[in-house]
């Protein structure tokens, strides 16, 4: 990671549509939705203060959970 960039920002997490996303979003609105909510959980996780890949399994195990109920 270049050290100009905020912590706050990760190269994982592009702000700006990628290509992927935005076919994903096409596909179907919940597919978009599920991608915004493991955004947002990731997010959540990096802004405690978790690193890149502790984010990642914080978001999937939530996710799991949910997906439990």
């Amino acid at each position: 990671m270049a050290p100009s960039q905020p912590p706050s920002s990760s190269s994982s997490f592009p702000s700006g549509p990628s290509p992927m996303s935005r076919h994903a979003a096409a596909q179907s609105s919940k597919t978009s939705g599920l991608n915004d909510l493991f955004k947002n959980l990731c997010a959540e996780a990096m802004h405690k203060g978790m690193g890149e890949k502790e984010a990642l399994q914080h978001a999937i195990k939530r996710i799991e959970e949910e997906m439990a109920k």
